[in-house]
């Protein structure tokens, strides 16, 4: 692999696998947490977090493959900030079924005259010269803390997941639930808070989850829980038939909130689901019975995320050397359908403070990460 130095927006590391190109990129003015979402003729969107980490703008913008980013615009409300610090609460985004972005974010709590940080959600429908007005998702619940989630389908549902308490209980760990509102109308109403794993509570508070809506196959969650101080497994919850299934992928004995991060995606009606244990990155096809997780980074790995590209390569990428208020490196590594490595580890330095990454496969295959 060779390094080389270029301006930013254009690529600053290019590794040849021998089977796709993967080029690194910074995220447009000096974003933080990039998320990504692809749409079905390749175009992509991109939101991130731009300014004070503590208060900081959600900004979108979008590419067609092969162009540069278009101008960016606000998501927010002055009054709807989100979070950098911790790098585990920045916005996340999905597609709807008729072009409609969909933006979720953590906000920022105000103190004594508002205590709760609330759960901002805006949308652009197609044609719409700009985002609507946030709104706080958060319901008649408590305690939002770790990273939240969004999902859509193509029958135009859209699922806001988070996790937090019920206002009429204690916000102990222990307690915590999984909460979901749906929208059968594009973001245009949504139902009440619903708990997903109302019998077995128990949410690891500063952990982020992730949420996958299938064509068919329902909603999908995945998280760590905390059923006891020392028990923190990352747990999959499977919607049917209007119930839940709950399924546990791998445990993690930690007598402390982690922090952790996992990414969710699906090729060929299975699910393919990255984590943190243990400062491991590990992967594996989580909805696959019998399947047996890898390894993918050994040691002082964090944030990883996904990619899969349509002649099914895998790209695997994450964030090594950061810490608090500390940046790192970004490093990847291509996978087969079976989760064997192809060629040689990618690492380019760059990855800011309360920094991440995200990528994403072009139409040809090859792989684009943005840090």
């Amino acid at each position: 692999m060779k390094s080389i130095l270029c301006p930013a927006l254009l690529f600053l590391c290019l590794a040849w696998t021998g089977t796709a190109a993967t080029r690194v990129e910074e995220v447009p003015e000096k974003g933080l947490q990039p998320e990504v979402a692809t749409g079905p003729e390749g175009t992509i969107h991109l939101i991130y977090l731009r300014g004070e980490a503590k208060a900081a703008d959600v900004r979108y913008t979008w590419r067609k493959p092969g162009e540069p980013w278009q101008t960016s615009e606000p998501v927010n409300s002055p009054a709807a900030k989100g979070i950098a610090v911790g790098s585990i609460r920045g916005p996340q985004v999905a597609l709807g079924a008729n072009g409609t972005v969909h933006v979720l974010w953590n906000g920022v709590s105000g103190g004594e005259q508002a205590p709760q940080a609330p759960l901002w959600y805006a949308r652009k429908k197609a044609g719409d010269r700009a985002f609507g007005k946030p709104r706080d998702l958060l319901g008649d619940t408590v305690a939002l803390d770790g990273g939240a989630s969004i999902a859509s389908d193509a029958r135009g549902k859209v699922f806001v997941v988070w996790h937090g308490n019920l206002a009429t209980r204690e916000p102990e760990e222990k307690q915590r639930l999984v909460f979901v509102r749906t929208s059968t109308d594009e973001g245009e109403t949504f139902g009440h808070p619903e708990p997903a794993n109302r019998d077995q509570p128990g949410v690891c508070a500063c952990c982020s989850l992730r949420a996958f809506a299938g064509p068919e196959d329902g909603l999908r969650i995945f998280f760590r829980n905390a059923l006891t101080t020392e028990s923190r497994c990352m747990t999959l919850l499977s919607q049917k038939a209007g119930g839940w299934t709950t399924g546990a992928i791998e445990p993690w004995r930690i007598a402390a909130c982690p922090m952790s991060s996992a990414a969710l995606t699906s090729y060929q009606n299975q699910l393919l689901g990255v984590w943190e244990t243990a400062g491991q990155i590990r992967a594996g096809w989580i909805s696959a019975p019998g399947s047996t997780p890898v390894t993918v980074a050994a040691s002082s790995a964090k944030h990883p995320a996904l990619a899969i590209s349509p002649q099914g390569r895998i790209l695997i990428a994450w964030v090594e050397g950061s810490g608090w208020n500390r940046g790192g490196s970004a490093v990847w590594q291509e996978y087969d359908a079976k989760l064997q490595p192809q060629g040689p580890p990618g690492k380019a330095a760059g990855v800011p403070a309360w920094g991440r990454v995200a990528g994403y496969a072009e139409p040809k295959g090859d792989f684009v990460i943005l840090q």
